[in-house]
């Protein structure tokens, strides 16, 4: 090897001082995961108020029970996700509210199932691996097998539905 080619050179700092607040990226600041969640939100009460079926005052009924999700995100999720670690018990009790708003959801609205690219990450940021499976289990489970015993649809439509359904577990 060439002695024109350094090998070692003196330390230097990889980026500005000061320009780091967490020893991880994604430790620097929520607000980007406050955006995710409002257009993940703001789509899924889009595509449930302008969905085909069912009617109008169910897909209200569908959105209603999504608004409540904004104030308990913001008092209670958003300062449990900053959180270092998250309190197991609070964020059981956060998660439980929140499914229990987005399931009857769900159900009433396939649509609402979007909601769930939400709810999912907040799971394992929260929780601990048994409890984030069993709760990501329910999230894309139980929406739809509630869905097909309310609104009994075609086979072709409840074998899609399980699909993306088991995908979405799966991923």
């Amino acid at each position: 090897m060439s002695a024109d080619l350094p090998l070692e050179d003196p330390a230097r700092r990889v980026n500005r001082p000061g320009a780091a607040r967490g020893e991880h990226a994604w430790d620097r600041t929520i607000r980007l995961w406050d955006g995710y969640f409002a257009v993940a939100w703001a789509a899924t009460l889009v595509f449930v108020l302008a969905a085909a079926h069912p009617g109008f005052p169910v897909r209200a009924v569908a959105a209603a029970l999504l608004v409540p999700l904004v104030p308990w995100y913001a008092v209670v999720g958003r300062p449990l996700l900053q959180e270092d670690p998250p309190d197991q018990g609070q964020a059981l009790r956060y998660l439980a509210a929140a499914i229990a708003l987005f399931l009857p959801s769900a159900v009433l609205v396939g649509e609402t199932r979007l909601m769930a690219f939400a709810l999912i990450p907040q799971c394992f940021m929260t929780l601990r691996m048994r409890w984030s499976l069993a709760a990501v289990s329910v999230i894309n489970l139980v929406p739809v097998a509630g869905w097909a015993l309310l609104w009994q649809p075609s086979g072709a439509d409840l074998f899609a539905n399980f699909l993306f359904s088991v995908v979405t577990l799966v991923f």
